[in-house]
């Protein structure tokens, strides 16, 4: 996102297995988490390459992440699967997932 900078791990929507997708997550997550704390750190207002001032950004990027788990309740609906409050709960981050095996 900070100046058109790929990712480390890319990602082939049609082809990746789970695992790498989420490494791929974690990896933008951590990139961006690092890019804001040098700039609050440095006490720049914008964080280099971002349009926007940081504290507008990450309100930015809050709002985006909503759209996108408001997507996946709208995806699930549309041939008539109704998600269980669990996994709203889930989506939403309000209740932790199981530990993988």
């Amino acid at each position: 996102m900070a100046k058109g900078r790929p990712l480390e791990v890319e990602v082939d929507r049609n082809r990746s297995a789970q695992s790498q997708a989420r490494r791929a997550l974690r990896q933008s997550t951590d990139d961006l988490a690092r890019l804001f704390e040098t700039a609050l750190a440095e006490r720049r207002a914008r964080v280099r390459g971002m349009p926007r001032r940081a504290v507008n950004m990450l309100v930015y990027l809050m709002q985006h992440d909503a759209h996108h788990r408001g997507q996946i309740g709208v995806l699930a609906r549309e041939p008539g699967h109704q998600l269980a409050t669990e996994d709203t709960m889930r989506i939403w981050g309000w209740k932790a997932l199981p530990p993988r095996s």
